[in-house]
């Protein structure tokens, strides 16, 4: 078993590549010059198809490592152990990542001649936990919760209803992005 647990899988693999290249695609606007509906079908509708596939792929590696039982996660240690390991890698990236931006954030203010006081650091501290302390680290923080409500959802719903949920939260935020 465990060596089917290591083995890549190339498909994937080049997949990731792929799906990289389209999130520099996304910060990059590489078809500015050319055309404005080139730019806009290739930045946000194209694009914007690399995020979801990254989250995909993570909730696969994830669940290749974990055992089922009855179409239900089954409630052992070695499955909350893989949980909490995985928790712990992206919570370390996250932590390492906002401490850096700190840093290059106080610089910013101070040269921009603010006043660093103790409610930025709170502010800084609250959307450490909700939001996330730099705008570009929103997608670890929503992994990071995600895996939370993914390995809930393993564990209480059969998984042939899983896709009948996605498709329902997917709807909700689809409507919340038109509103």
């Amino acid at each position: 078993m465990t060596e089917n647990l290591n083995k890549r899988n190339t498909a994937i693999d080049l997949a990731k590549y792929v799906a990289a290249i389209l999130v520099i695609g996304i910060h990059t606007s590489p078809f500015k010059e050319i055309s404005a509906n080139v730019d806009f079908f290739f930045c946000h509708l194209l694009c914007r198809l690399a995020v979801p596939f990254f989250a995909v792929c993570t909730g696969y590696y994830l669940t290749k490592r974990l055992v089922f039982d009855r179409e239900r996660l089954c409630n052992s240690k070695n499955n909350l152990r893989i949980l909490k390991k995985n928790l712990y890698k992206i919570a370390l990236m996250y932590l390492s990542c906002s401490l850096l931006y700190l840093i290059v954030l106080l610089y910013s203010w101070i040269d921009a001649g603010g006043h660093v006081t103790y409610l930025y650091f709170i502010g800084w501290c609250k959307s450490l936990f909700v939001s996330s302390s730099y705008y570009h680290l929103w997608y670890l923080v929503t992994i990071f919760y995600a895996l939370i409500w993914f390995y809930l959802l393993l564990r209480y719903v059969k998984f042939r209803y899983l896709p009948i949920i996605a498709c329902f939260l997917w709807g909700i935020g689809s409507l919340r992005i038109c509103l």
